[in-house]
């Protein structure tokens, strides 16, 4: 380059230029050393700006003799083979092409940089001065600029470093892993719970949170570990362990940061199985109780049903026993002179089980006894009534069903017209014994709807029914005597 045709102030402003761009270079590289973790970018951080270094420390030794030789006449000159330094951050920049180095967000250098340099090889110095002049300067201008702006990612890079510091501080007490990640996957901090959980799965020192996905992809293939997804985050399961990730993006002033949780679910994961089971064995357990509480209802129904069965058997009994009498005392000539009076009767007589029957009402067994023996009076059948008892209410509802039951019986079936009714008690026993005449001795009997349902209601009372027949039908009750308290007598 011709020197001597650039004023004396101008050469002084490029090499002072020139000279703060080498000091600026030398301090990035020195400081890359304590931002930068990944030990390939920062090998190559600082292969590119020591060679840049060495491109202006050349030119500034160029400028400085510049100035020597317009000043005090020396003339001397730079050798033309050390400028072919600027070749280097070129090279070694399109060699890295193959291999991509990978910054943080905040560092992240200019290709074209490494290209500037370029302008100061020797076949630039024999153009006419004005060019080589011109490519000096803004080669200069450049690496300086270029130089300002990586310190000031740098200056950018420590602050989020400090943040890192206070987020360390903040995480390393947590006992579930805790990693958090800038806005590009690097990672910023991580706490000890997180680095175990990564080393269980062979992951060491990873630098961006995709690597850690990968991995885990990876070993999934290789152990028997299972990977779901769902909305909340990933579950791993392991042959031991459950394990759920979650991740959430949060707001670090203007930077948007994602933390990435890790906890150890397997006790809750256990508590849950065994809380299904119990669920489901509780369920099982209550469809049972519904079959059972459905057989219950059924049988009530049963019971109700039959109750009403019992009740119309002994309604419509009743009713064909006083019809019977009624057509016989009708037909009977003795009675011919009242058979003007026995329709309403026989209307009366009829409509009064129609009457008790609908209305369910009970007074006590000495009065149903003594209305049925009126009735019965009426129409012609003697009921002879002896002896005495005390039974509890219980036992003396179903003994008025049953007497009248089979008083009906006696006078349908055998055409009774005497019937005895004896009441007796004992200490361990108390019932009542009905006798009425038969048509005939024979021994054998059906028991048909009516005694069925006689059986069934001193059953329910807790007592006891015998019965047998030659010329005589006698139908014996009795209902044991064990400490029970008697309501009343008979």
């Amino acid at each position: 380059m011709i020197w001597y045709q650039i004023p004396a102030a101008g050469v002084m402003v490029i090499f002072v230029v020139l000279l703060l761009t080498a000091v600026a270079q030398a301090v990035i590289v020195l400081e890359a050393g304590d931002l930068l973790r990944d030990r390939k970018s920062l090998r190559y951080i600082r292969i590119q700006y020591v060679l840049l270094c060495c491109v202006s420390v050349i030119a500034t030794m160029e400028a400085l003799i510049a100035v020597a030789s317009i000043e005090g006449g020396i003339f001397l000159d730079v050798s033309s083979f050390v400028k072919f330094f600027s070749v280097l951050p070129a090279l070694i920049y399109i060699c890295t092409l193959n291999m991509p180095v990978e910054f943080p967000s905040q560092i992240c250098p200019l290709p074209v940089s490494f290209f500037i340099p370029l302008v100061l090889l020797p076949p630039f110095g024999i153009l006419p001065a004005p060019i080589p002049v011109f490519l000096n300067v803004f080669s200069a201008v450049w690496l300086g600029l270029d130089a300002a702006r990586m310190l000031m990612s740098f200056h950018k890079h420590s602050r989020t470093e400090t943040t890192r510091k206070v987020i360390a501080m903040f995480i390393q007490g947590i006992d579930h892993g805790i990693c958090v990640s800038d806005s590009h996957g690097w990672i910023l901090e991580t706490n000890p719970a997180f680095s175990s959980f990564c080393g269980a799965f062979g992951i060491h020192n990873p630098e961006r949170i995709s690597e850690i996905d990968a991995a885990l992809t990876g070993v999934s293939d290789v152990m028997r570990i299972s990977i779901n997804e769902n909305v909340d985050g990933k579950s791993i399961r392991t042959d031991d362990s459950v394990y759920f990730i979650q991740q959430r993006c949060f707001k670090l002033r203007r930077k948007t940061c994602m933390e990435t949780t890790v906890s150890e679910v397997t006790e809750i994961v256990r508590a849950a199985t065994e809380l299904e089971k119990e669920n489901s064995l509780l369920f099982e357990q209550n469809q049972k109780l519904k079959s059972i509480i459905a057989d219950i209802e059924s049988e009530v129904m049963l019971r109700e049903r039959e109750r009403l069965c019992r009740a119309a058997h002994d309604l419509w009994s009743q009713r064909l026993a006083i019809a019977g009498l009624s057509l016989d005392r009708l037909l009977d000539q003795k009675h011919a002179q009242e058979s003007n009076m026995m329709p309403m009767e026989i209307k009366q007589l009829l409509e009064t089980p129609i009457l008790s029957e609908s209305t369910h009402t009970f007074k006590n067994l000495s009065q149903d006894l003594l209305d049925l023996s009126e009735m019965y009076r009426k129409l012609g059948v003697r009921i002879e009534i002896s002896g005495q008892a005390a039974f509890t209410t219980l036992e003396q509802e179903s003994l008025c069903a049953v007497l009248r039951e089979a008083l009906a019986n006696a006078v349908r079936h055998s055409y009774a017209r005497h019937i005895a009714v004896s009441f007796f008690e004992e200490p361990e026993k108390a019932g009542v014994i009905v006798v009425n005449d038969c048509l005939d001795d024979k021994h054998q009997i059906i028991e048909g709807q009516g005694l069925c349902d006689i059986r069934a209601r001193i059953s329910n009372a807790g007592g006891l029914m015998q019965f047998k027949k030659d010329n005589v039908f006698n139908l014996h009750i009795e209902f044991p005597r064990n400490l029970v308290k008697i309501s009343e007598g008979v």
